[in-house]
């Protein structure tokens, strides 16, 4: 639960997670745990209420599992749980209803699609759909996050000044330890400089 009541996503699905268990559906179970995994390593340490979980943060989830490599087959399929999960949680009252939340992201099975998808996840978290400071800096950290390899949200977090080095970040894996070596594109260098702008604007 969060200070301000927020219902928390990774508390309830872990409650969905325990109901397979003792039904003993292991398959569907799986399934579940790894895409609950997912989330935690996109997440890192922060929590993730239903309220946070909005058509921009699926997009965002979405192009951090393109970064990692996942083929959309897999993409596709963590989608329908997260979409699965979230629906049994507005049918039992913990979540709002949200219409067209999963309008934005891939949930089927074609073959093919890697290059039509890829372009259209860049277009949406590109286009403006808000007037709002915090949401376009919100909007260009998670476009940061495809261009960066899927870099998780907690090592963007942790990022320092001297990690920077002309076109290459090299940073060590909170969660793992691993040190990292990722070249950095003009495009994404500018989205670096435009979110470093607003962070001293606020200092």
């Amino acid at each position: 639960m969060h200070k301000s009541g927020q219902k928390d996503f990774m508390v309830f699905m872990s409650s969905v997670i325990i109901r397979l268990r003792n039904m003993e559906r292991m398959g569907t179970l799986h399934v579940y745990q790894s895409t609950q995994n997912r989330i935690a390593d996109f997440m890192g340490d922060r929590s993730l209420s239903f309220e946070e979980i909005n058509p921009l943060w699926l997009q965002a989830f979405q192009a951090y599992l393109l970064g990692r490599g996942l083929n959309w087959n897999t993409i596709s399929t963590y989608m329908r749980v997260i979409r699965a999960v979230y629906y049994r949680a507005v049918d039992e009252g913990e979540a709002p209803f949200q219409p067209r939340l999963f309008r934005g992201v891939y949930t089927g099975t074609r073959v093919n699609v890697k290059r039509a998808l890829s372009e259209r996840t860049l277009r949406s978290l590109q286009t403006p759909i808000s007037s709002s400071p915090d949401l376009d800096y919100t909007r260009c950290l998670f476009l940061l996050l495809f261009m960066l390899r899927g870099i998780p949200f907690v090592d963007i977090a942790y990022m320092r000044r001297c990690d920077l080095k002309e076109s290459k970040l090299t940073y060590r894996r909170r969660k793992t330890g691993t040190w990292m070596n990722v070249h950095i594109e003009p495009e994404a260098q500018r989205l670096i400089a435009r979110l470093q702008s607003k962070n001293q604007k606020e200092m």
